[in-house]
């Protein structure tokens, strides 16, 4: 039998959570032939078990168990295993609202290369009830492009997606990237994707968990984000060259937010780490200025990136008064 659609869910240590995203994939309504590919990265909790426990109780479930390779490598492995029309992908932690995958799948039929849910950000298992859009949104070529690199709508590149499997052809994740490896494999398939729609629904749970900020302030990893936002600025270059401006504005802006990210957690951040980003900002100065993109270089951001070239000490002391400010408020 064919395989409408595959949903490839990679798992890591999160037994805690597993539970629940695997309830919704269990409760879809959809008049579809599903398949469930739950590839576990080497978990030393109960996820592997979760898992096998599921896949006996589902017969449209498979377990992949591999050694330990990080996310990028169990979305590969679950892409090379995939047999559906149409591929989506889940995290372990987070969950779908019931009719997920029937609207999706709708959307696909009437023409979209790619479906991208909105999201509600859940600290535990329920489901944050928010009002429809007025209508789904479609979106034709380079508007693709830009509703991602701008977040339009909401839309970020590691939220729920489901695209054609023609238009993801040979593309996988980089699996020598742990920071960014989501856009960088997103805009390569966006290559292939010349229609997309955005439902009027949210239809994704995004689980925010606590203890990321240590992860995501070491030097290897903040050197990464910026490496996956210049990919992407490169990948958009080539394929809407209309896209261009905006996807450096993007890049230039992250350079300010890893800064900002640092002096917000000078206890985490590495100094001289803050020196060498501060230095690649000056670089890129002159682009910044020059960048017409209001959405992520507004005048009073690029005034604050010169200030932070011209006195970097004395930005980073203004930065203190206003988060204490924030904080009083």
């Amino acid at each position: 039998m064919s395989i409408d659609i595959s949903v490839i869910v990679p798992i890591y240590n999160v037994a805690a959570y597993l539970p629940r995203c695997l309830r919704s994939l269990a409760a879809q309504r959809v008049d579809a032939a599903v398949e469930f590919v739950l590839v576990d990265d080497g978990s030393s909790d109960e996820s592997g078990r979760i898992c096998d426990e599921f896949a006996a109780a589902n017969g449209n479930a498979r377990v992949i168990h591999k050694k330990n390779g990080g996310v990028s490598s169990a979305r590969n492995a679950g892409l090379d295993a995939a047999q559906g029309t149409y591929t989506a992908f889940l995290d372990g932690d987070d969950f779908l609202r019931a009719d997920a995958l029937a609207i999706a799948l709708d959307a696909m039929r009437r023409g979209a290369d790619g479906v991208f849910f909105r999201y509600a950000s859940v600290q535990d298992d329920e489901e944050v009830a928010r009002p429809d859009a007025p209508e789904e949104i479609w979106l034709e070529g380079p508007q693709v492009h830009l509703a991602l690199l701008e977040h339009r709508e909401g839309l970020l590149e590691n939220v729920f997606k489901v695209l054609r499997r023609a238009s993801i052809g040979a593309v996988r994740f980089p699996e020598n990237v742990r920071c960014g490896e989501d856009a960088m494999f997103l805009f390569e398939a966006l290559r292939g994707v010349r229609r997309a729609v955005i439902p009027a629904q949210t239809l994704y749970f995004y689980r925010v968990r606590p203890g990321s900020i240590m992860r995501s302030l070491r030097p290897e990893v903040l050197d990464q984000r910026i490496f996956a936002h210049e990919e992407v600025e490169r990948i958009s270059r080539e394929t809407w060259p209309e896209t261009a401006e905006t996807a450096q504005a993007r890049t230039l802006f992250m350079r300010l937010y890893i800064l900002n990210d640092m002096m917000d957690n000078p206890n985490v951040g590495d100094a001289a780490c803050f020196r060498r980003h501060v230095r690649g900002l000056r670089r890129n100065l002159g682009a910044l200025l020059k960048n017409r993109s209001r959405v992520w270089l507004p005048a009073s951001r690029k005034a604050y990136a010169l200030a932070l070239c011209l006195c970097p000490g004395a930005a980073r002391l203004l930065h203190k008064r206003r988060v204490r400010q924030r904080g009083k408020q």
